[in-house]
């Protein structure tokens, strides 16, 4: 993405949810929409965190947290729906190739995350749940085949 991209992607989503870049407030509304924003930068966006620590002015870090933490805030309403906005906005103004690829790199870091929680349970001789792990991922292909093939009957 260029400059001129970013900068068009924050006014736009800055005019959609409120947004400020130079807000350093810690209040929870203004954490989420920036927390969302970087993780769609990062996500979306095909950004570095220290690229995107540097629009915000903050650490590198702070974007590594809020992409960690991004699962458990898509759960809050509010945290989703500054997400979904900000990610619609990043896809317009700069859209990705084909969604396949996009499909297909999900599915690749899925993979990657059950098969180290499966040998963390290993480790742990949880084997109950290492064995889920393999389920999860088969019924994952499946569900990503389903909306490829759906994607393609709507084109």
């Amino acid at each position: 993405m260029n400059k001129s991209e970013i900068k068009t992607i924050i006014k736009t989503y800055g005019d959609a949810v409120g947004f400020d870049v130079k807000d350093r407030s810690r209040l929870m509304p203004v954490v989420m929409r920036k927390a969302a924003m970087m993780t769609a930068l990062s996500q979306e966006g095909r950004m570095h965190d220290g690229e995107i620590a540097a629009l915000f002015n903050h650490d590198r870090t702070t974007c590594l947290h809020h992409r960690r933490a991004h699962v458990g805030n898509y759960m809050v309403e509010y945290y989703r729906d500054c997400y979904n906005t900000a990610t619609r906005i990043i896809n317009n103004v700069s859209p990705r190739p084909t969604e396949a690829v996009r499909t297909i790199s999900r599915s690749v870091i899925m993979h990657d995350q059950l098969n180290e929680l499966r040998k963390f349970l290993d480790r742990g001789k949880i084997l109950r749940y290492a064995n889920y792990c393999e389920d999860i991922t088969e019924y994952i292909k499946d569900l990503e085949t389903q909306l490829l093939i759906q994607q393609n009957h709507e084109h």
